[in-house]
């Protein structure tokens, strides 16, 4: 059994989001360009000296109008470019993703990264910059290995972790979310819970994004968890984890996969409601066969389902909540009569 631990300990920034040109202190560097970039993001996901590898997020201008492209530049300086572009690519309505392949060489003289936009008249906006972290914070980990305790790269609980391109697979209306590793047949260890406190100032992402985040794995209560402090979002397209079919009594409250898949979005097939209103009825919870409580901690059923209704299949993320396992079906097509 995990142990518990509520402490929430102070976790640094790998990746540095800064919007700006030449005087990063003056109100006139603010967006103020038609058409300029609206964010610029990197995390440097590579810890060798004089080299990167990473996702850079560029974002797109408030205003596109007379934006025709999109372009990235190595820079000396925060408005000083070096050489030709890294990336040219015309807009499209969204984010625009460059990656950097392991171990890319930072070219002499390089700090920083500088995105910018051209418009219809051929003129570049002004640049949004980011500077060169060269040094990763935090480990880079699967979720396998924050899950699995057996793991020799298990992390001690309040340390900090760095979890690349994993997906959304439920989210909370706090803003909270549950991710889980690309489908790879068997998902034990593969889903984790992602703790987002308002103090964090970053929107929820949606169910199929692909992401990449970072923040501090801590037990809470039990269950396991990462505070998240940054965000990126690689992918929007909707990237589809496919349910993993389970035995209810096996994940429910002392099952003996419960622990395996917390997090993990699992279904069941075939069940009976045994108890309607096992605790306080305005409590949203109820248990089916094999044990296993069913809770509307993301989606409330309708109608409330009654002792001896039947359901053929019930979707959602397991979670672990002060002793209980319980399964969160996260839309009325998770829940099947």
């Amino acid at each position: 059994m995990k142990f518990f631990k509520n402490i929430i300990l102070p976790v640094l920034f790998i990746a540095v989001l800064f919007i700006g040109c030449k005087d990063p202190l003056s109100n006139d560097n603010l967006s103020s360009d038609p058409g300029k970039v609206s964010k610029l993001i990197f995390v440097d996901e590579d810890g060798n000296q004089g080299e990167v590898s990473g996702h850079v997020v560029i974002g797109k201008a408030d205003n596109e109008t007379n934006v025709v492209k999109y372009l990235l530049y190595w820079g000396s300086a925060t408005s000083k470019f070096i050489g030709d572009p890294l990336f040219e690519k015309d807009k499209n309505g969204s984010d625009l993703i460059y990656f950097f392949n392991d171990n890319t060489a930072i070219p002499e003289g390089a700090v920083y990264l500088l995105a910018c936009s051209k418009t219809s008249s051929g003129e570049l906006t002004s640049p949004v910059y980011v500077e060169i972290s060269d040094n990763i914070k935090y480990p880079v980990l699967s979720v396998y290995d924050i899950q699995d305790i057996s793991s020799s790269d298990h992390p001690a609980d309040g340390k900090g972790v760095f979890v690349k391109n994993v997906i959304v697979t439920a989210v909370k209306n706090n803003g909270s979310f549950w991710v889980q590793e690309p489908d790879a047949g068997d998902p034990v260890y593969a889903g984790i819970y992602i703790y987002n406190p308002v103090a964090a100032g970053i929107s929820a992402p949606m169910v199929g994004n692909v992401v990449t985040l970072q923040g501090m794995y801590q037990e809470f209560y039990g269950l396991s968890e990462i505070v998240i402090d940054d965000l990126i979002v690689i992918d929007t397209s909707g990237t589809i984890i496919t349910p993993f079919e389970v035995t209810p009594s096996d994940i429910a409250t002392g099952g003996s996969k419960a622990e395996l898949y917390e997090g993990v979005l699992v279904k069941i097939l075939n069940v009976t409601v045994t108890n309607g209103t096992p605790d306080d009825p305005d409590s949203g919870e109820f248990i089916v066969t094999g044990g296993l409580r069913v809770d509307d901690a993301i989606y409330v059923p309708v109608p409330d389902p009654l002792t001896n209704g039947t359901f053929s299949s019930v979707t959602g993320v397991l979670n672990y909540e002060y002793g209980e396992s319980k399964l969160l079906p996260r839309n009325s097509s998770d829940v099947q009569q």
